[in-house]
């Protein structure tokens, strides 16, 4: 079972709201892989992650609010993301 990622600060997710194009800045050096769930709980995009700057095209998804969950290999971490 995962538990949650100790340092938050660990994992950046940027602008907040977003556009077409959003960040994921992970400073883990393993592979993570990174779900994006609409407001009714479906996943809309999954992804892996590299550590450093990753970019996430977003334009596809519609306006609204999402929820990003990023799982590495013994932890995960939950950010909300606004899309405008």
């Amino acid at each position: 079972m995962n538990n949650e990622l100790k340092n938050k600060d660990d994992i950046q997710l940027y602008p907040n709201p977003a556009t077409d194009r959003v960040y994921v800045d992970s400073k883990e050096t393993k592979k993570v892989q990174m779900q994006v769930y609409n407001i009714i709980g479906e996943c809309v995009l999954q992804r892996e992650l590299k550590g450093g700057i990753n970019e996430i095209d977003m334009s596809k998804l519609s306006n609204g609010i999402f929820m990003i969950r990023i799982i590495g290999e013994n932890w995960e971490a939950k950010r909300k993301l606004i899309k405008e």
